[in-house]
């Protein structure tokens, strides 16, 4: 995803990969806790929708820099 922003320009591409990696990891950590307060086994986490995000956002700041 960050090569795909690259072009985007220095800003847009260092705060989509900053705002995917911080969603991926809030992603992951609420997943876990979820499942070890209720006993399951830890289960895979979707993490499509914090590269979406990231990407969103990614775009949205490049909008605001020309």
């Amino acid at each position: 995803m960050g090569a795909w922003m690259a072009h985007l320009g220095l800003l847009a591409w260092v705060t989509g990969v900053l705002v995917g990696q911080l969603l991926m990891i809030g992603a992951v950590a609420s997943t876990q806790i979820r499942h070890r307060r209720a006993g399951l086994p830890p289960d895979y986490t979707p993490l499509g929708p914090s590269l979406a995000g990231g990407a969103v956002l990614a775009v949205a700041v490049a909008g605001f820099q020309y």
